[in-house]
């Protein structure tokens, strides 16, 4: 995820001339500055929402399987 910030921030600017093809109407180096690279930095906010509460679920289940095994056992 973070290359391809680096990509859609950084690259673009400075490969700006060689990205000169059309994008529908518009040179496809407009297009990105103007519109891609604020979708491209939404998509990487919501793949590592995602990935987060992906990650955030099995570790909050791993605990409450835990407390369960810890609760069954007697005390010293």
């Amino acid at each position: 995820m973070l290359a391809l910030w680096g990509a859609a921030s950084f690259a673009v600017v400075y490969w700006a001339r060689e990205l000169s093809f059309l994008w529908g109407d518009w040179p496809f180096s407009f297009w990105m500055t103007a519109q891609g690279s604020v979708l491209v930095f939404l998509a990487i906010t919501v793949i590592y929402a995602v990935a987060a509460n992906r990650l955030d679920g099995a570790a909050n289940r791993q605990d409450h399987d835990q407390e369960q095994d810890d609760g069954a056992q007697p005390q010293p």
